[in-house]
C-alpha cells in the first residue's frame, strides 16, 4: 500500500487500535491524531475525517496507602534526621487531615 492509498478509515482504525489494544493515554492518542491530521493536510493535501472513533480512556490507579502497623514498622527502621522528618510528617498529616495516626503512636 502506498501513502496515497491511505484513507480516513485507516487513520480511524489506527486510533481505535491505540485506544483498545494498546490502551494508551488520551494525551498519546491526541498527539497521534494531530500528527495524522498534519500528514493528511500538508503532505496528502486533503482533510482528515475520523469522526466517531473510540477515545482512549484509562482507569486511574488508586494510590497505595500504608496501614498504621506498616507505618510503625517503617518508622522503627529509621534513624536520625530521617526518623525525625518522618515523625514530623505524621504529625502534620494528622493535624491537616484529622487522621487517626499521631506522632505519639510511633513511640518517639
Amino acid at each position: 500500500m502506498s501513502i496515497d492509498e491511505l484513507g480516513d478509515n485507516h487513520a480511524k482504525l489506527y486510533l481505535e487500535y491505540l485506544a483498545i489494544e494498546r490502551r494508551v493515554a488520551s494525551s498519546t492518542q491526541a498527539v497521534v491524531l494531530n500528527a495524522l491530521s498534519f500528514l493528511f493536510r500538508k503532505v496528502l493535501d486533503r482533510p482528515l475525517d475520523v469522526k466517531g472513533f473510540k477515545l482512549a480512556n484509562r482507569v486511574r490507579k488508586v494510590p497505595v496507602v500504608l496501614t498504621v502497623d506498616e507505618i510503625h514498622a517503617l518508622l522503627e527502621q529509621m534513624q536520625g534526621v530521617y526518623a525525625l522528618l518522618a515523625g514530623l510528617l505524621t504529625v502534620w498529616y494528622r493535624d491537616a487531615f484529622n487522621g487517626s495516626y499521631s506522632f505519639a503512636d510511633t513511640g518517639y
